[in-house]
C-alpha cells in the first residue's frame, strides 16, 4: 500500500509538469531564486526581477493552459505553443519596464500589484464568458479551483511546520546548531515549490460534466448559509438603515467611517448571492433563498448613497486621496452591480468579478491611473495656494519660497498647503514630486511648521536653514593635521549677528554666513581652537533662540 501510495504521488506530480510545464518550471525558478536571495545581499532592483517576474510568469501560464482546455478556447496544438509564446516574450516585455523603472513609485508599484492580482483572478475568469446560458460553469470552476487552493496552501503549512519541528528535534537531541535561515528555506520550499505543485496536479479542468452541477452547496452548506451568514448580513444591514434613519432624523451628514461598513456589507451580499446562485437551478423548491438571491441586491441599494454621502463629505473636508478616490470608484462599481442584479435577476453572476477587475485594471494602470489623477490634483492645489501667496511664485519650491509662503498666507491656508506637502511626500517618491518640491525641502521642515500651529500658532519669525552633504562624499585631509575625530551636538544659541557655539568645540561665526549655507550640499570648513572643523550637518531653526544641530569632522594637528 505504501509503494502503491509513492508510485500515485509520482504520478499525479509528474502530470502536473504534462499538464503545466512552463508553469511548473517557473515555480522552480521562483523557489531557486529565493532561495539564493536569502543567502545573498541583492539589491531591491535585483530582488524585484528574479522574483516577481517568475511568480507572475507562473501564475500567467496556468491562464494560458486553463483557457487552451476551455471550449471556447480549443485550437491546434502549434496556435497553442505560437500564443503562449507571444503572450510570454510580452509579459517579460512589461516586467522589464517595471524593473527599468525601479526603485518604483506609487503608481507604479500599484500597477505591478494590480496587474499580479489581475492575472490570479484570471485563474477562475478565462476559461469562461457572457455568452454562456448560465454561468454554473463558472460557479463550480471556481469553487473548486478555490479548494484545491486551500488544500495547497495547508499542505504547504503543514510540510513547513512539520520540517521545522523536526529540525528544531535535531537541535534539542543532538546539540546541533541549525541556523534560522534554514528554517526559513524550509518555509520557503514549503510555499514557493510543494504547495504550487499540489494546486496544479489538482487544479480542475475548465470543461466536464461536473460544471453543470446544482447539488453544491448540500443542505449542511444551506443550514450554514441560512442559520450564520444571512443573519450576520442581515445584522449589517439593520444597523446602516438605523443609522440612516438617525442621521435624517437629526438632519446631519453620515460620517466618513460609514463608507467601511457599506463596503464590507457589500463583500458580504455578493459572496451571498455567490454561494446561493445554484439555488435558482435546483428542481427543489428553496423560496426562501431564490428570495433572498433576487431581492437582497434592491434591499442593498439605498445603502450605497449613505456611502457616497460619507465619501463626498470626507473629500469636502479632508481632500484627495488615492485611497479615498479608489473608495469613490467601488462605490460607483456597486451601483453598477446591484443595478445589473436586479435587473437579470441575479441569472448571470461571471460580469460581476469580471467587472470588478476591468475597473481596477483601468483605475491602477496606465497614465489616467488613480495615484496619478491624485498627485496632478494635489500639485494644482498647491500651486494655487503658492500663486495666491506671492501673485507670481513658480514651483518647484524651495526651502526660501516655502518659508515666503508660510509667512504670507493665514493659518488655514498654510494647514492646507502643509497637509497637502505632507501627502506628497510620505506617498510619492522624491522623483515623482520634484515638480512640487525642491531638493532643500525637506519633511521635517514641513512637519516644524506643522508643530508651530499646533502649538502656539503661526509665528511669522520662525526661520529654518539647513546644509547637508552627501554619505559618500570625500573630504579631504587639510595639510598638517594628523588626527581626526567625528562630532554630533546640537546647541541653543540666541539671536544676535554673530553665533556663538561652545560645546565640544568653541568657534563663532557671522548669522548672516550660517544662512548663507541653507540649501547647500558642500562641507563647509571652519576654525576653532581646537582645530579645523568640517561641517557635514548643520540644522539651524528657531524663533527667538535658535536651535543649531551639527555634525561634522574635528581635525588636529
Amino acid at each position: 500500500m505504501g509503494t502503491f501510495s509513492i508510485l500515485i504521488i509520482i504520478s499525479r506530480l509528474a502530470s502536473a509538469f504534462r499538464r503545466f510545464p512552463l508553469a511548473a518550471v517557473f515555480f522552480a525558478v521562483l523557489t531557486g531564486c529565493a532561495l539564493y536571495s536569502g543567502h545573498n545581499d541583492l539589491e531591491s532592483r535585483t530582488l524585484f526581477l528574479v522574483l516577481y517576474y517568475p511568480a507572475t510568469a507562473a501564475v500567467l501560464n496556468i491562464v494560458l493552459r486553463l483557457k487552451s482546455e476551455s471550449g471556447s478556447g480549443r485550437r491546434c496544438g502549434m496556435a497553442v505553443y505560437i500564443l503562449d509564446v507571444v503572450v510570454n516574450c510580452i509579459w517579460l516585455c512589461i516586467v522589464l519596464i517595471y524593473w527599468a523603472m525601479f526603485p518604483l513609485g506609487v503608481s507604479s508599484g500599484v500597477s505591478a500589484a494590480v496587474l499580479a492580482a489581475a492575472l490570479f483572478l484570471l485563474i477562475f475568469l478565462i476559461p469562461f464568458s457572457w455568452k454562456n446560458p448560465d454561468d454554473l460553469g463558472f460557479w463550480n470552476h471556481s469553487l473548486d479551483t478555490a479548494l484545491s487552493m486551500i488544500v495547497a496552501l495547508v499542505s504547504g503549512g503543514i510540510l513547513a511546520g512539520g520540517l521545522s519541528l523536526l529540525l528544531l528535534a535535531f537541535e534539542m537531541l543532538f546539540d546541533l546548531e541549525i541556523g534560522w535561515k534554514l528554517y526559513r528555506d524550509v518555509t520557503v520550499v514549503s510555499f514557493a515549490l510543494i504547495a504550487p505543485l499540489v494546486f496544479l496536479q489538482s487544479c480542475p479542468e475548465p470543461a466536464g460534466e461536473r460544471l453543470s452541477r446544482t447539488d453544491r452547496p448540500g443542505l449542511n452548506g444551506l443550514r450554514l448559509i441560512n442559520f450564520l451568514f444571512i443573519p450576520l448580513v442581515c445584522a449589517y444591514l439593520l444597523t446602516l438603515y438605523l443609522y440612516a434613519g438617525k442621521i435624517v432624523v437629526e438632519a446631519e451628514l453620515p460620517r466618513g467611517w460609514v463608507s467601511v461598513l457599506v463596503s464590507i456589507s457589500m463583500g458580504c451580499m455578493l459572496l451571498l448571492v455567490f454561494f446561493l446562485y445554484p439555488v435558482r437551478y435546483r428542481k427543489e423548491s428553496f423560496r426562501f433563498d431564490q428570495s433572498v438571491l433576487k431581492y437582497l441586491p434592491a434591499v442593498f441599494l439605498p445603502l450605497l448613497v449613505l456611502m457616497t454621502v460619507g465619501i463626498a463629505r470626507r473629500l469636502s473636508d479632508y481632500g484627495v486621496t488615492i485611497l479615498r478616490l479608489y473608495l469613490l470608484i467601488f462605490n460607483i462599481w456597486c451601483y453598477v452591480v446591484c443595478i445589473g442584479l436586479i435587473i437579470n435577476r441575479s441569472k448571470h453572476i461571471w460580469w460581476v468579478p469580471a467587472s470588478f477587475l476591468a475597473v481596477l485594471l483601468i483605475a491602477s494602470v496606465g497614465p489616467q491611473n488613480v495615484s496619478s489623477v491624485t498627485k496632478r490634483k494635489l500639485v494644482r492645489e498647491v500651486k494655487e495656494i503658492v500663486h495666491y501667496s506671492s501673485g507670481g511664485r513658480q514651483l518647484p519650491l524651495e526651502h526660501a519660497d516655502f518659508n515666503a509662503v508660510v509667512c504670507s498666507v493665514d493659518s488655514s491656508a498654510v494647514r492646507t498647503l502643509t497637509s497637502k506637502l505632507l501627502y506628497l511626500m510620505d506617498t510619492y517618491t522624491d522623483r515623482e514630486v520634484s515638480a512640487v518640491l525642491g531638493a532643500t525641502v525637506r519633511r521635517r521642515d514641513v512637519m516644524e511648521v506643522v508643530n508651530r500651529l499646533e502649538n502656539e500658532g503661526p509665528d511669522r519669525s520662525y526661520e529654518s536653514y539647513h546644509l547637508s552633504v552627501p554619505y559618500n562624499t570625500e573630504i579631504p585631509v587639510p595639510d598638517g593635521y594628523v588626527s581626526v575625530s567625528e562630532l554630533d551636538f546640537s546647541v541653543s544659541v540666541p539671536v544676535s549677528d554673530t553665533v556663538e557655539v561652545d560645546n565640544q568645540v568653541r568657534f563663532s561665526i557671522p548669522a548672516d554666513v550660517l544662512k548663507s549655507l541653507d540649501g547647500s550640499n558642500a562641507p563647509f570648513w571652519i576654525d576653532c581652537e581646537e582645530g579645523r572643523l568640517c561641517i557635514l550637518l548643520m540644522a539651524f531653526s528657531g524663533t527667538d533662540d535658535y536651535s543649531l544641530h551639527i555634525r561634522g569632522l574635528l581635525f588636529r594637528k
